[in-house]
């Protein structure tokens, strides 16, 4: 058992809790930024449908 306990160093737990927090924050980031493009790209969309019945 001291072996584990060797093994478990708290600061490499305290790391990786911060990888996968930081990694959660840029998949959060990057779902924002794709849900705003995919608006503007909706929008852009309708505009030219829009567009082509006027026409």
């Amino acid at each position: 058992m001291a072996a584990v306990y060797e093994l478990e160093d708290p600061s490499s737990t305290k790391n990786q809790r911060l990888k996968s927090l930081r990694l959660i924050e840029l998949s959060d980031h990057m779902i924002r930024l794709n849900r705003r493009e995919n608006t503007q790209l909706e929008l852009r969309l309708n505009q030219l449908k829009r567009q082509e019945t006027i026409i």
